[in-house]
């Protein structure tokens, strides 16, 4: 199988992709922390303001509710010369400890990964994180033009695909019917390959044309690379239609593939990361075949499952925690009537739930405990495979451990929880 390169000029790595992981895990954060009475901070500065005005109004505040928050929010804006090119962001406050009544310090400081005009200055009970929410959707439009575009032809029709980030999307389909190979009786071996051979080249016209609608915008590509794949020369002759020219530049790779259709954008894409090094889609596929490798080694520095990470995570030898995005538990502390705390559970959301949302409880401790959090998309075939196998929720530790649950910690986090 031989893969044709056409170009060299291949999308950067998915910096964007990347910022909305990161950037959707800070929201994750901040939505779930509360305070008491307007303790909490938010600043948005934007690059057009000059870094000593936030700092001159942050001076005229006096009350005594908030200024241990201003101090720390002070404190991050000296580390500032000048705002960052896009904006800066501050988050500063005593936020509720989950499950207890104490409170403690989150500060931190975040240049914007794309523009803003935002200019905030917000105290109360809960961070604003509407302009990150902005920025965000910037982020997502900015993804999409950065996708790769994967084109799949054969001789039964088209698949129209878009790998953002580490999710394959298939945008349209097309069905064809082409003549076979061989002729009907009656009809002259000449005139059958020429009715064949106009069949073909409408359909390979119809499929650049729908490839430029699809990928375009205002007559310019909309994607950051096009790559055509395929069994047979369908793809190849596609390659040379003129039909195809906006999209040409773009155009890095065919792809020989053994299968059309969905199985054929699937291969595809596994055919083509080399190219993608920089991707979402193969970090996250690096990044698990790691984290898989160590847990069968036995080697005591990999755990995973709801209780042993949070667990782990709590006594602070964790390293990096790696999160599906969609992981969706609420993690219950059950006490016997003296108030000792009997067993916890981690269990799909009911109306009745009275614990905190995984995710906010893990994003909580983590930054306390300097844990670097990886969202999983789940939406790779590793990505999948550590959602079904391990809960959506593994850790590696900073140093080897006897793997085992704690006695209180509830083993619901397993295939019955609906993870």
């Amino acid at each position: 199988m031989q893969n044709q390169h056409l170009s060299t000029t291949a999308p950067a790595p998915d910096k964007t992709l990347m910022a909305i992981s990161e950037l959707t895990s800070l929201i994750q954060l901040l939505e779930g922390a509360s305070g008491r009475g307007t303790t909490l901070v938010s600043i948005f500065v934007p690059a057009s303001h000059p870094i000593t005005r936030p700092a001159k109004l942050l001076s005229s505040a006096t009350r005594k509710a908030v200024q241990e928050a201003l101090r720390s929010a002070q404190a991050k804006l000296k580390l500032y010369k000048q705002v960052p090119p896009n904006g800066l962001a501050i988050f500063c406050g005593n936020i509720k400890e989950p499950g207890t009544d104490k409170t403690k310090l989150l500060s931190l400081d975040y240049a914007l990964p794309a523009p803003s005009t935002a200019a905030v200055y917000h105290c109360s009970s809960t961070f604003d994180t509407q302009p990150l929410h902005d920025v965000l959707v910037k982020l997502q439009q900015q993804g999409k033009k950065d996708a790769w575009a994967f084109l799949v032809v054969d001789g039964q029709g088209a698949v129209f695909g878009l790998l953002m980030g580490s999710e394959r999307v298939v945008v349209k389909r097309m069905s064809v019917s082409l003549p076979n190979k061989h002729g009907r009786g009656g009809q002259s071996a000449n005139r059958f390959e020429r009715l064949r051979d106009a069949a073909r080249n409408e359909y390979i016209k119809r499929v650049a044309e729908t490839a430029v609608e699809v990928y375009c915008k205002d007559g310019q590509p909309n994607i950051g690379a096009l790559i055509l794949a395929g069994p047979g020369d369908l793809k190849s002759d596609l390659a040379k239609s003129d039909h195809l020219r906006p999209l040409k530049p773009k155009l890095v790779r065919t792809v020989d593939c053994a299968y059309g259709g969905n199985a054929g954008f699937a291969q595809a894409v596994s055919l083509c990361v080399d190219l993608m090094q920089g991707s979402v889609y193969v970090a996250e596929e690096k990044v698990l075949t790691t984290f898989f490798h160590g847990v069968g080694s036995g080697s005591g520095k990999y755990c995973y499952g709801a209780a042993e990470c949070v667990k782990y995570l709590e006594s602070g030898i964790v390293d990096r925690i790696f999160l599906w995005q969609d992981l969706n538990l609420i993690r219950t502390v059950h006490s016997d009537t003296t108030g000792q705390v009997t067993y916890i559970t981690y269990d799909p959301p009911t109306p009745e739930s009275t614990g905190t949302p995984l995710q906010t409880y893990i994003h909580t401790i983590a930054k306390t405990m300097g844990t670097t959090i990886r969202l999983i998309t789940g939406n790779t075939p590793l990505g999948a495979q550590f959602v079904r196998g391990f809960g959506g929720v593994g850790a590696v530790l900073r140093y080897a451990v006897d793997v085992e649950v704690d006695e209180f910690e509830s083993e619901s986090d397993g295939e019955g929880s609906g993870v």
